[in-house]
């Protein structure tokens, strides 16, 4: 059911009313987060490679990358990556008021964690099924295939189809959403208390957080023009979803089903 007016009046007060945490240590808490997804990932990855160099495994260097084992190595810390930034994100309110002895409103004033305005959670994955299916046929149709080789080694055997699908679907879209439409949207966005018209609150954070997200993922192997229109595009997407309804609840469901469908694809071998 749609939010009524009266429900709509009564989040915003409490929108008003959860203490924000200063914004050097959202920064903070966002740098923190991402040291946690990214750099885990690459530490774990690395030890494996010392790991093979070591035990002299008789696997080239030019098809380590490619390997089986490496792609599980890549699926899993990406995974232990992703559980403990979401940890952090838990903890790290508790922590703070421990430290500072200050209410800071908790996961809704560092990540704005709370219900979204204007649309119920549930309409967001109806809408992104047909918006994702657009895009979809519009990049193809101009750029080409969007699936590149870091997606395709995911899928090549049937127990990573599997885990694949639930790790990309699950705990990396949290995760993402937590850092960057959580507590980098956050830190960007200006108070309330600044006379400006609220699409101008919300430009710099949207604008930002989205760059920064098709960044990443590009850094990760989505260098093909088709790749990078598609990812930029559900970047916006979901920064344009956080916007609107004032939640971090919503970009997450955005991302679920996006990523959701797109590991069902390439499962299924349906060019996506």
């Amino acid at each position: 059911m749609v939010i009524g007016k009266k429900d709509e009046e009564a989040d915003i007060r409490i929108a008003v009313d959860v203490p924000i945490p200063p914004r050097w240590a959202l920064f903070v808490l966002m740098a923190l987060m991402m040291l946690s997804y990214l750099g885990l990932q690459m530490v774990i990855a690395l030890v494996v490679v010392i790991w093979m160099v070591i035990t002299d495994q008789s696997v080239a260097p030019e098809a380590l990358a490619s390997s089986e084992m490496f792609t599980w190595v890549s699926l899993v810390s990406g995974a232990v990556g992703a559980v403990a930034t979401v940890c952090l994100a838990l903890v790290w309110p508790r922590l703070w008021h421990w430290v500072s002895s200050r209410d800071n409103g908790g996961i809704e004033g560092w990540l704005g964690w709370r219900r979204p305005l204007h649309l119920s959670l549930w309409i967001v994955p109806i809408m992104t099924l047909p918006f994702m299916l657009l895009v979809v046929l519009g990049v193809t149709q101009v750029f080409g295939e969007a699936e590149v080789d870091v997606q395709l080694l995911l899928f090549t055997t049937p127990s990573l189809r599997i885990a694949t699908s639930i790790v990309v679907s699950t705990i990396i879209p949290l995760a993402e959403e937590l850092i960057f439409r959580g507590a980098l949207y956050n830190a960007l966005l200006p108070s309330k208390r600044e006379a400006v018209p609220e699409w101008q609150r919300q430009a710099l954070p949207l604008i930002v957080t989205s760059i920064l997200f098709a960044a990443v993922h590009l850094l990760a192997g989505f260098e093909t023009p088709a790749a990078i229109v598609q990812v930029t595009i559900l970047s916006f997407y979901l920064g344009g979803i956080r916007a609107v309804t004032g939640s971090v609840k919503s970009s997450v469901a955005g991302h679920v089903t996006w990523n959701l469908v797109s590991a069902l694809a390439l499962a299924s071998n349906i060019p996506l």
